[in-house]
């Protein structure tokens, strides 16, 4: 089984300075905006695929009540979000835990 690269995530979490996105709390998951779950590939391991968040903020993105991080998400996060969510639907419900 091949490892996986976690060296783009790293470096853009080291690049803002390992605060969380969302509260600016220091020490930082590499959250994915798209769950691997929904899609495991490559594409889902970009620099653009990966958001900092803490610890507290990444369990709330996957919680029930969800984590609305679309504000906080660039545009090129927010393109390559649609791109791993294979729709613009399916990736606002993860990046807002809304649907349209």
């Amino acid at each position: 089984m091949k490892r996986r690269d976690w060296s783009a995530a790293r470096e853009k979490c080291e690049a803002e300075d390992n605060r969380c996105r969302v509260c600016r709390k220091a020490g930082v998951d590499a959250a994915h905006i798209i769950p691997r779950s929904r899609n495991g590939t490559e594409s889902n391991m970009t620099a653009d695929a990966i958001l900092p968040l803490c610890r507290w903020c990444h369990q709330r993105q996957h919680s029930a009540e969800g984590l609305d991080i679309l504000s906080v998400l660039t545009l090129d996060e927010q393109i390559e979000a649609v791109k791993n969510a294979n729709g613009i639907a399916t990736a606002y419900r993860y990046a807002t835990g809304k649907r349209l």
